[in-house]
């Protein structure tokens, strides 16, 4: 009976591995998605600024405009993650 469970160990270690490099590559897309907001509402805010339009009624507002510095979790992620 141990024979039979060992057989399916490799193929749950591959689909483990699979769901780590999915959960990567989402976390990859979730963070480059972030960059580019953040540099689109930056933009938005120096338009706004050139043209006399009020803004950042609230500490929200203002927060979605600052930059988020992601290089170092992922660094640390690229670091900590087998290569696949």
């Amino acid at each position: 009976m141990t024979g039979h469970a060992n057989s399916k160990l490799p193929k749950a270690i591959c689909f483990v591995a699979a769901g780590d490099r999915r959960d990567h590559l989402d976390l990859q897309v979730n963070l480059l998605t972030e960059q580019r907001v953040t540099q689109i509402i930056q933009m938005l805010d120096r338009m706004s600024s050139r043209l006399g339009v009020d803004q950042h009624a609230d500490e929200v507002s203002r927060e979605l405009g600052r930059r988020v510095a992601v290089e170092h979790p992922v660094e640390e992620l690229h670091s900590r993650l087998p290569d696949a």
